[in-house]
């Protein structure tokens, strides 16, 4: 008798645990559009699997690999010199795809 209530103890957090990894593993399948490569990508699929699951924040940036500390930050601002340089490195990569 005690053997088989201490199997079903056993069992639950195994179930617990699966079921939790088959939740992010279809987490990341709503995810597979593009990759997250920038924090502001990943902020938005915090965000997006918030809303989409309601899991947690915490659940949420677990799941897409962002720290909460960067969750939470405000994105910076993109100053004009900075969209010059942009705009420069792509007409440069354009126009010599081997060094861009």
């Amino acid at each position: 008798m005690r053997s088989a209530s201490r199997s079903s103890r056993v069992r639950t957090p195994v179930k617990k645990l699966l079921a939790e990894a088959e939740l992010d593993k279809s987490m990341l399948k709503e995810l597979a559009e593009g990759k997250l490569l920038t924090p502001n990508r990943r902020r938005a699929a915090v965000g997006m699997l918030g809303e989409r699951f309601g899991v947690s924040q915490r659940h949420a940036c677990r799941v897409v690999g962002q720290h909460r500390s960067t969750q939470r930050l405000d994105p910076p601002a993109i100053t004009d010199d900075e969209v010059e340089l942009r705009a420069s490195l792509r007409a440069f990569s354009t126009e010599r795809p081997r060094w861009g």
